[in-house]
């Protein structure tokens, strides 16, 4: 679980970058039902379109047919179907929402990305069906992504809000992913209640979502989870939130020196890893060390910390803390 929580945290805090070889794995990937690999490709498919599109509007109705029921083939063929369908545009509507109707599930996965990328209105209209209504998470996973170039609509975000009780996790992981990225401030109410969700790479989203839209209260919110969720999972993934807060707060020392004493040794290495990073600092301080070692550090860490607190300032050329006139 621990592994697979913190491979997010990864993919979500790193440009992902999507190579041919990923690309010919793309059939595998589909196997295990991976949403993440999928969803890059399709945003990133429409970007290679080159190919001049047919003036004769019987080889053009020809192209559309033939690229439509390519959807649910080959997963390769299947994407540049997709690509193809979303660069002729308008006249391959009717073919897309058709295809948003197969009975094959990767059919409507790959029309759906298609509808997003054409951008009209009855796209938008299915794709909001998708998301509620499709019996398999991935499509209603596909539909979360592409609906976001709609999200100016409040029936839009209305939609992605009823999204995150979705009863599959990788579908409300989605959702609130959109909402983070296209910085949906008014959903805060929603995502903050999945805090208390019993799936922890839920709880683990919410927060990373929320600490991403909130203001000032955003480090009080980690120092809570951090104290209180009882997945090891959850409190780690509160450390590695403080990674992404631009510019970093130098309250992150505080909470991180709190996280040392955490009853789980993978959330102490953490809390020591992004310590030593960001403060140069160690005070001996050993993650699988004995209780009352990791406490005699913990103290000089405090120690140190209550001296330098004022003084801290971010050093963005080292990416560190570092306390002014230390000469460091």
């Amino acid at each position: 679980m621990r592994k697979k929580i913190m491979l997010c945290a990864r993919e979500r805090m790193n440009r992902i970058e999507v190579t041919s070889s990923a690309i010919t794995a793309l059939s595998s990937f589909l196997l295990y039902g991976s949403s993440y690999l999928l969803i890059t490709i399709s945003v990133l498919f429409a970007q290679e379109a080159n190919h001049p599109i047919p003036s004769d509007p019987a080889a053009l109705q020809k192209e559309i047919k033939e690229n439509a029921e390519a959807l649910g083939g080959d997963p390769y063929k299947a994407m540049e179907s997709a690509r193809r369908l979303a660069e002729i545009g308008k006249p391959a509507i009717q073919a897309c929402l058709d295809a948003t109707r197969s009975g094959n599930p990767q059919s409507r996965w790959w029309a759906a990305s298609a509808l997003g990328r054409i951008h009209d209105p009855l796209g938008r209209k299915r794709l909001l069906e998708l998301l509620s209504d499709d019996p398999h998470p991935l499509v209603r996973s596909v539909a979360a992504w592409h609906i976001q170039s709609f999200i100016a609509d409040e029936d839009v975000v209305q939609g992605l809000q009823k999204a995150l009780n979705d009863s599959a996790p990788e579908v409300r992981g989605w959702v609130l992913r959109v909402l983070r990225e296209r910085r949906v401030t008014r959903a805060l109410p929603e995502i903050e209640k999945l805090l208390k969700h019993p799936h922890p790479p839920t709880r683990y989203d919410a927060l990373y979502a929320a600490v991403a839209l909130r203001g000032t209260d955003r480090m009080q919110l980690i120092r809570d989870v951090l104290r209180a969720d009882e997945s090891a999972d959850v409190r780690d993934g509160a450390l590695r939130c403080l990674t992404v807060i631009e510019p970093p707060d130098p309250e992150g020392c505080e909470i991180l020196i709190e996280g040392l004493a955490d009853k789980d040794a993978e959330v102490r290495k953490t809390a020591h890893k992004l310590l030593l990073r960001g403060y140069d600092q160690s005070f001996g301080f050993d993650p699988d060390g004995k209780a009352e070692e990791r406490e005699a550090a913990i103290a000089r860490w405090k120690k140190w910390h209550q001296e330098n607190k004022r003084r801290l300032v971010w050093n963005a050329e080292k990416k560190r803390f570092e306390a002014s006139g230390s000469g460091k």
